[in-house]
């Protein structure tokens, strides 16, 4: 056996010797092999949603001490008063190239003893995972305030109503509900969220606005999966459709 093993190793050595092409061939092969197969190696990417009244956001933000509504919400005795259940994230569909298809997503719902509604989901990178926030209840339907957490810490990024034509860019573009969800439906959230949306670390929030008094905004939460997997948490204030605070979309 070892004596047939021995002069299959040679043969092939002798035939790579008179044929240096054959060689470098099966070499590029192999490259481009592990190149694929690395392209195309599934993350985990993870997003956590929380919902309170914009006054609850605005009073870390009038202490300057924003980076603590995260430890606040962490503490279920205090920030189960104040958080909506209403306002779960939906996962809508995972978008490559035009083409979708439904996103297989683990979630956790928020409730009273833990705020925090959770989704997790693997894909590759590229890739666009879309979900939609609103509320279901009378009263607080307006998103006025969103915050991120970036190298560590909860950022707020301000909402800024831009016509849905335009080509200015926003951290938190707000635009007809109604546009927006007719872009979804007809494959062109991608694009107008890259004409619109000023993303961080491939996170963007847009807001669609409805103007009736009891309409909630729609909040559309566009992931596009980085390289490696990458852990998103995004806190929304909701405003009272009658209140007058400031700091909102306008």
């Amino acid at each position: 056996m070892k004596s047939t093993l021995a002069n299959t190793d040679t043969g092939c050595e002798e035939r790579c010797a008179r044929q240096p092409g054959l060689a470098a061939v099966m070499g590029w092969i192999a490259a481009i092999l592990l190149c694929w197969s690395g392209l195309s190696q599934a993350a985990t990417y993870q997003l956590q949603t929380a919902s309170v009244p914009e006054h609850v956001f605005r009073y870390f933000l009038d202490q300057e001490t924003l980076p603590h509504i995260e430890t606040f919400l962490d503490d279920s005795r205090r920030s189960k008063r104040v958080m909506f259940g209403d306002r779960q994230p939906q996962p809508l569909r995972l978008m490559t190239a035009g083409e979708s298809e439904l996103i297989p997503v683990d979630m956790t719902l928020s409730r009273r003893s833990h705020p925090w509604a959770a989704a997790a989901w693997n894909g590759e990178t590229g890739q666009l995972a879309v979900f939609r926030v609103r509320g279901k209840a009378s009263h607080y339907q307006k998103l006025k305030r969103v915050a991120v957490q970036r190298e560590g810490r909860m950022t707020q990024l301000p909402v800024r109503r831009v016509p849905a034509l335009s080509s200015t860019r926003a951290f938190v573009p707000a635009t007809s509900a109604a546009y927006l969800a007719q872009a979804f439906e007809n494959g062109m959230l991608e694009p107008l969220t890259g004409r619109l949306s000023a993303s961080s670390d491939g996170l963007s929030v847009i807001v669609g606005e409805n103007f009736g008094p009891h309409q909630a905004d729609a909040v559309y939460i566009v992931v596009r999966m980085p390289k490696e997997g990458h852990a998103y948490k995004v806190i929304l204030g909701w405003e009272d459709s009658g209140s007058q605070s400031g700091g909102g979309a306008g």
